[in-house]
Parts: structure tokens; C-alpha cells; sequence
């Protein structure tokens, strides 16, 4: 075989090995995209939470809010007077 017909048939190998790359990252990419894309536009949502159930006794918890400087203080916790006075710097 001389070297230009076996030069020949590696590009040839190696074009099929390349061909056959290209339509396995393809397939790979249109899964991808068929998962992905309804989760990205808002589709499939999760299922509405299930209602909230009362206690036997009709009462409930109080509801917690964010915690705030005041409603840590409020809780009784006390800060000390060093906390209020530090200045925020520019790191100079």
C-alpha cells in the first residue's frame, strides 16, 4: 500500500470517528435542551402545598417575623453600647 492510499484511508477513519462525535454530542444536546428548556420557561411546576391543619385545641403558634435590631432587643438580649458607635469605613 503506498503512503499516499494509507494517508488516505486514516483521513477517511478519522472523518467517520468525527462524523459519529458530531451526531452523538447532537443527540446529546437535544436531550439536554428537551429537559432544560421547560424547566427554564416556568413549566412543570411543583404541586400546590398541601392546606395548613388546625390544632385540636384551635390555637396557634404566633408568627415569627424577620429578626430585626429591634426585635432582638426586644426579646430581651442586651447589645452593648460599643456595638451602636462602630463607623463604617471606605478600609483606609
Amino acid at each position: 500500500m503506498s503512503r499516499k492510499k494509507r494517508m488516505q484511508s486514516v483521513r477517511e477513519a478519522k472523518d467517520r470517528r468525527a462524523k459519529k462525535i458530531a451526531i452523538g454530542g447532537g443527540v446529546v444536546l437535544a436531550l439536554l435542551l428537551a429537559w432544560e428548556v421547560p424547566h427554564f420557561l416556568g413549566g412543570k411546576k411543583a404541586a400546590a402545598p398541601a392546606p395548613a391543619t388546625t390544632t385540636a385545641s384551635g390555637t396557634t403558634a404566633p408568627e415569627r417575623g424577620p429578626l430585626t435590631a429591634t426585635s432582638f432587643l426586644q426579646c430581651g438580649t442586651s447589645v452593648s453600647s460599643n456595638a451602636s458607635s462602630v463607623a463604617v469605613g471606605n478600609g483606609s
